[in-house]
Parts: C-alpha cells; sequence; structure tokens
C-alpha cells in the first residue's frame, strides 16, 4: 500500500543483507553490532528516527529489544 513506509529491521546479520528478496518499496536498516544496550540504543534512535505507528517483530530478539527501546 502506498500509505505505508516499510521497513525490515536487521538486528542479527552484520552482513546487512536480507536472506530473501524484497520489493524495491521496502527499505532495510541494519543495527550497529556491539552489546545489547548498544543495539537498544540504536533501535530506540531509529523509531524515534522514522516515526513509526506499528511494530511487527518477526524476530524474537527484535521483540525482546523493542519494549526497552519504544518505553520513554
Amino acid at each position: 500500500d502506498e500509505n505505508y513506509e516499510v521497513w525490515v529491521l536487521n538486528c542479527n546479520n552484520e552482513k546487512g543483507t536480507c536472506y530473501y528478496p524484497l520489493s524495491e518499496k521496502v527499505h532495510m536498516e541494519t543495527l550497529p553490532v556491539g552489546s545489547l544496550l548498544k543495539k537498544i540504543k540504536a533501535l530506540r534512535k531509529f523509531l524515534r528516527a522514522t516515526k513509526m505507528d506499528v511494530i511487527i517483530n518477526v524476530d524474537v530478539m527484535l521483540g525482546i529489544w523493542s519494549l526497552p527501546a519504544t518505553l520513554v
């Protein structure tokens, strides 16, 4: 749908590549490699910058990290 901006957030694949083909309309971002705290801070910064309305977690780790990243 053209009303939505879709992002795939890569949190564990340091290569920054996707395992499956993505539409050209889908953006991909890779979190920095490092400690859990560093990743949560990067995720919080990313969520604030993109002003996301909805987060759909398809990865267990991203689900765990997104909770503290969305808290004020």
